[in-house]
This record gives structure tokens, C-alpha cells and sequence, in this order.
């Protein structure tokens, strides 16, 4: 049983839009994020995939990572 001094969880929409507010940025951007960020956590817990796996991500740029051509 939950502790009556614990407030009760806010949907998670309502948690996003709040922010969403404090950051300037639209909803759909954090809601897109969140999203994201789950499914790499999930790939993350699977050794098999976190091994395996490469993503290639447009319009980024990590020149202090990409040395000579290698990834770490």
C-alpha cells in the first residue's frame, strides 16, 4: 500500500506538456524524445543488441568521438 504522505503520480501527458512549458519547445519534440529514449534503453538491456546493433543518426556531429574515421 502506497504511504498517504505520497502524492499521487500525474499522467504522464500532463508531466511532458508541464515540460514542455518550462523548456520553450513543443510537446511533440519531448513526447518524441521520451519515446526515443525508451527504445534505446530497451535495446541498451539486450546484451545481444547492444553489441550488434549501429545506428546511423542524420545531421549529427561528434567530432571529439569520430577519430579517424573509427567509432570508439
Amino acid at each position: 500500500m502506497a504511504d498517504k504522505r505520497t502524492p499521487p503520480l500525474r499522467p504522464l501527458r500532463l508531466r511532458i506538456a508541464a515540460a514542455a512549458r518550462a523548456v520553450s519547445k513543443p510537446q511533440v519534440v519531448l513526447e518524441k524524445d521520451y519515446a526515443l529514449s525508451y527504445l534505446l534503453a530497451g535495446i541498451a538491456a539486450v546484451p545481444a543488441l547492444r553489441e550488434s546493433l549501429v545506428f546511423k543518426m542524420r545531421g549529427m556531429m561528434w567530432p571529439q568521438v569520430v577519430t579517424a574515421g573509427r567509432l570508439p
